[in-house]
Order: C-alpha cells, then sequence, then structure tokens
C-alpha cells in the first residue's frame, strides 16, 4: 500500500497571465467548446440519475448453480461490516471517460472522498492540468464550479432530486462510488439493515444477490462470494425513465479496506444513453478540507437553466 500522502496546501485558482494564459486559450481552441460546456452538464446528468433506474441487470454473468444459505448469509454479513467500518479521507487520481450519445470524451483530475461528510470530483484541462470543472456534494448540497466558463451552480441535493425527479441523496452517491452497500433514505447502514435484505434464489458465478427498497427506491446488490466484494449495483425508483447499473472492478487495498479502482456506470432511459468509466490510480488515505468556494469573479446561475440545457446535449 502506498504511504499515506501529507496534508495537501489550500490551492488558489489565480487568472493566468502570459505564457501561461497564450497557453490556455489555444488549448481551449482546440478542445472543442461545446465539450467544455458538456463536461459540467453531463457530470450533473450523472448525479441526478445515479439513484434513478428502472431495471436490475448483472452483465457479463451465466446462471450457475445456486450457492447454499450459509454462503449467501456469510458473504452478506462480510461485506455488511466491510460496508460499515471504513472510515478517513481518501484521494485519488481519476480518468473520466464519458460517453454520451455519439459524443466520447476523456478527462484527468482528481476524486476526493471524505466518509459521511464529502466527495468531491475535480477535472481539469486536457495539457495544462489546471482545473477546469470542481463538483462538491456534502450531505446537504451540490456544488459545480466551472472555472471555464466563470460560473457556478450552489443548491441543496434535495432541489435537485425534485428538480430532475430522482432519488438523488448523498449517502447513495457515496455508496455508489465507495462500493458500499446502503439503505436508501438513510446516513448509516447497520448489520440489521444486511440481516433484513432480500436474498435471490438464483445466482450466477458465485454471485450472491441482495436486495432492499425504502424510500420509492430498490437496490439490488450482486456480491461475489469468492473475494467477498461487490461485482454491481443497480437501482429503481418507482416512476423513473431511467436504468442504471454500476459495476466494479480492480480492487486495491487501503489502509481500512479495499476500493474498486475501476468502475462502469451504464444509464438508459433519457434521451441519450450515457455511460461512466472511472479509472483509479495511487489510492490512499489523504486528508483534505471540503467546503470549496467560488471567487467573487464567479456568477451563479441557476440549477434549472442547466437542467434546461441537458435537452439540447
Amino acid at each position: 500500500m502506498n504511504t499515506p500522502l501529507p496534508p495537501a496546501p489550500a490551492r488558489k485558482h489565480a487568472a493566468l497571465s502570459g505564457k501561461h494564459a497564450a497557453l490556455f486559450r489555444e488549448t481551449c481552441s482546440t478542445f472543442p467548446k461545446k465539450c467544455l460546456r458538456l463536461w459540467p452538464l453531463a457530470l450533473l446528468l450523472l448525479l441526478a440519475a445515479a439513484c434513478s433506474s428502472r431495471k436490475h441487470t448483472l452483465a457479463g454473468h451465466e446462471e450457475a448453480p445456486v450457492l447454499s444459505p450459509a454462503t449467501e448469509g456469510q458473504t452478506g454479513e462480510a461485506l455488511a461490516r466491510q460496508s460499515i467500518s471504513w472510515q478517513g479521507s481518501y484521494t485519488a487520481k481519476a480518468r473520466f471517460n464519458l460517453t454520451l450519445g455519439e459524443k466520447n470524451l476523456s478527462l484527468g483530475g482528481t476524486l476526493r472522498l471524505q466518509r459521511d461528510r464529502a466527495l468531491q470530483l475535480s477535472l481539469q484541462v486536457p495539457l495544462l492540468g489546471t482545473e477546469a470543472v470542481r463538483i462538491e456534494a456534502s450531505p446537504e448540497q451540490i456544488l459545480i464550479i466551472d472555472r471555464i466558463h466563470k460560473s457556478y451552480v450552489e443548491e441543496p441535493i434535495a432541489r435537485l432530486s425534485a428538480l430532475s425527479g430522482t432519488g438523488l441523496d448523498f449517502y447513495a452517491l457515496q455508496a455508489l462510488l465507495s462500493a458500499t452497500l446502503f439503505r436508501p433514505g438513510q446516513p448509516a447502514f447497520t448489520l440489521a439493515d444486511a440481516a433484513a435484505m432480500q436474498q435471490s434464489p438464483r445466482q450466477a458465478q458465485n454471485i450472491v444477490r441482495l436486495s432492499t427498497s425504502a424510500s420509492g427506491l430498490s437496490c439490488a446488490f450482486d456480491l461475489d462470494a469468492a473475494s467477498l466484494r461487490l461485482a454491481a449495483t443497480s437501482l429503481a425508483k418507482t416512476g423513473s425513465p431511467y436504468a442504471t447499473t454500476w459495476q466494479y472492478g480492480g480492487y486495491e487495498n487501503t489502509a481500512s479496506r479495499a476500493f474498486p479502482t475501476r468502475i462502469k456506470a451504464q444509464f438508459t432511459g433519457a434521451a441519450k444513453p450515457l455511460a461512466l468509466e472511472l479509472s483509479l490510480s495511487s489510492l490512499q488515505p489523504a486528508e483534505w478540507t471540503p467546503g470549496s468556494r467560488p471567487s467573487g469573479r464567479y456568477r451563479k446561475i441557476p440549477l434549472y437553466a442547466v437542467l434546461r440545457l441537458l435537452s439540447t446535449l
């Protein structure tokens, strides 16, 4: 395991000048403006769709003999304990590959996660390594800072959920990015929640399926009985037109548990299919301070205006 890094000093995003400003303008001219606009909007769509679905699917697995009830119970309890026990702050280098309809975009950046407090996605301008978009979510709100266009969106997560018609919740998104079990609408997951989950009567290739529902949202968790890790999560919300499946691989051990370094999320039901592939490297415990704020030079734009633009993508 990599040695934990010391806390990173606060970074100021000062305006570029001189040759750096010229290089920035040249990079932006070669990177389509529509793609730069597409990133914050598409990621907002990703967040809005993250807790909405209408089907439970498990791709790439063939039917196999049913595991014994004892094996099922041991697998569920083992993953439940992993889901409950991990704590702390983590950071990783990230490569985001997003496919929206016929468009395919790829950007580097950073993923930061602080258990039950905040998560942050930072996307960089190609070649320069300068931050282009920052998305920071807490249990109460979501903040999207678009540094290219000097604008930002700041809204309660509950409002995003209402406007998008989804069951978006910080704790659900945290669980999806960390490959852990959760119960919809609850900030904490317990062994009692795990015990109350229903077990599927059929499994595929050592896969044990646990399912639960609450707050109008149902979840299916596919557990790998051999590795005792989560293979996939699928979600469904009553009345939603969306479907989503999150698949996990490349687990890497950290101080408190194993985290996936390859995540693939697929969404259907919208006007254009959406898929995200997230590759992580240099995953390690590292303290960071949430609470990002845009400078006074940024203008606040309303959430409904951003959601309206989604239909043009």
